[in-house]
């Protein structure tokens, strides 16, 4: 054989020989392939048949590594603490993180006086002390210019019956009582003006009390009554109200009902007027409640007065202790 031809145990018919020529091993032979001279194309097979086994083990690892969850390869084969997620301190929320207001002292914090209503108290307070002194004043320095406790009607005050179209009327001095029973047929209002002359400066003061009748019933002081009978009322009611009124051809509010805690309902109240130019002031059981300035009528006589105003009303309207003085 020629050294440049390549020599191939199947070339030229000798395929079926050589094949002939491998020895068939018994089943219970214990002599081994390598020790009966093995070929080396049996060894060359080996060899790809591993090689095929270690290729495949290798396809089918990177198959199940790449069919797995994206997880780090260090997670999924080498676990460990770092692989569990543990909170720390940076993702709670602190104080810092929190918006606080804490409000800065302030002059509000500290509250300061209201200057204005307390100055506005005094100035009542100091008023009603001075229209008090002044009511004293009256009192003490002014002469007497009519007295009447009623024990007699010296006085010459109105008395009598009557019967009108406005209503029935028993007007009597007795007991110590100027008393007058009053039942309306309509409104009726009823004065008396006591004997005296014309003032303008003067204080006036009567205890009065409604018995029975409506609590809307009125009754009090009338003053500075002139020739044509237009005066000033002063007076409460039951329902523990006082007022001013003007009648001047018509009827005009000065004061409007106002409550006072000073007015005892069913009882005995003395009422004061004091009027000085036209500066008048007012007040109830001794304690000043109002004040009014007013020229309109700057002189006439006082009086007494009563009021109701709807039909078939009665009461009876009691007045005593009247006194006047005047400078």
């Amino acid at each position: 054989m020629d050294n440049d031809q390549n020599f191939n145990p199947f070339d030229e018919g000798e395929k079926e020989s050589n094949r002939n020529n491998i020895p068939i091993m018994d089943q219970h032979s214990s002599i081994t392939p390598l020790d009966e001279g093995v070929s080396l194309w049996k060894i060359i097979r080996g060899c790809l048949i591993a090689v095929g086994i270690a290729g495949f083990c290798l396809v089918l690892t990177a198959g199940i590594v790449f069919l797995l969850p994206n997880t780090p390869l260090v997670a999924r084969f080498l676990p460990s603490a770092t692989a569990t997620f543990t909170p720390t301190a940076t993702f709670t929320p602190t104080s810092t993180n929190t918006l606080t207001f804490t409000p800065l002292p302030t002059s509000t914090s500290t509250p300061t006086p209201n200057m204005t209503a307390t100055q506005r108290a005094m100035d009542i307070t100091n008023t009603a002390q001075a229209f008090q002194s002044t009511a004293t004043s009256a009192a003490s320095e002014w002469e007497i210019a009519l007295e009447d406790n009623f024990d007699s009607n010296n006085n010459n005050w109105g008395t009598g019956s009557s019967d009108t179209e406005w209503a029935k009327s028993i007007i009597t001095v007795a007991d110590g009582k100027y008393s007058w029973d009053i039942t309306t047929y309509k409104l009726e209002i009823t004065w008396e003006t006591a004997n005296t002359q014309s003032l303008g400066d003067f204080a006036l003061s009567v205890d009065a009390k409604q018995i029975g009748g409506p609590t809307t019933g009125e009754y009090g002081l009338t003053f500075r009554e002139d020739a044509d009978f237009n005066s000033y009322y002063f007076g409460i009611t039951n329902k523990g109200e006082y007022f001013l009124y003007l009648y001047n051809d018509e009827w005009i509010t000065l004061i409007d009902y106002t409550k006072s805690k000073l007015i005892l309902p069913n009882e005995y109240n003395r009422l004061t007027v004091i009027a000085e130019g036209s500066h008048f002031t007012f007040y109830i059981n001794g304690q000043y409640v109002a004040e009014y300035t007013d020229e309109l009528i700057k002189k006439g006589r006082v009086g007494l007065f009563s009021l109701l105003y709807d039909p078939d009303q009665q009461a009876v309207f009691e007045f005593d202790n009247f006194e006047l003085r005047a400078p």
